[in-house]
């Protein structure tokens, strides 16, 4: 796991191994769900592996938004209006908790639905969350890359951060693919 910089980036074999730790943490708690909801767009990868390992075939998603770029956004929204399940028993799933909003808003919204029981899990934890998810593989205080999301991470910072990209790990060409796609994008 490449950390530096105030940055972790996870390998994908680390997230592997959190995406197991939860899962037999959940198995050795005899947790069983119907559905696992995944928050859009962090919980999707993490949500997808966990159905797999706790052989959960009923896979949602949930969009919310509360960040613009790096930033936390003013008030978090619910973007998926249209959103139902008649699944009782849930798995709320999520890549990070960092202030916890996002995902008591949706553990909020979901128990509006009628939702009987409602567990939640992310990889990591922030110390200072209002909301410790039901399970969790662990805490950190740096700034999560996940490898899903390099581009998103980057595409604000790398021209700004030219280092940014040894910081978090990735290899030069990545990085240097990353810029050449970005001045595509500029030249639209």
């Amino acid at each position: 796991m490449a950390k530096s910089s105030g940055y972790l980036s996870p390998s994908w074999d680390a997230i592997y191994e959190a995406v197991l730790r939860v899962s037999l943490d959940i198995k050795k708690k005899r947790k069983e769900f119907e559905a696992i909801i995944a928050l859009a767009r962090g919980g999707w990868v993490p949500g997808r592996l966990l159905s797999d390992f706790l052989r959960v075939k009923r896979t949602l998603s949930l969009q919310i938004t509360s960040y613009k770029d790096q930033e936390k956004a003013e008030n978090i929204r619910l973007l998926d209006q249209d959103f139902k399940t008649d699944a009782r028993s849930v798995l709320l799933v999520d890549d990070v908790s960092d202030t916890g909003g996002s995902l008591m808003f949706a553990r909020d919204f979901l128990e509006k639905l009628g939702i009987e029981e409602i567990g939640s899990a992310t990889l990591y934890i922030k110390p200072w969350t209002s909301f410790v998810p039901d399970f969790f593989y662990q805490s950190v205080t740096d700034w999560v890359v996940f490898p899903w999301e390099f581009a998103e991470f980057m595409a604000p910072n790398v021209r700004r951060f030219a280092e940014l990209s040894r910081s978090i790990g990735l290899s030069p060409s990545i990085s240097s693919l990353l810029e050449e796609l970005i001045d595509h994008d500029d030249d639209d």
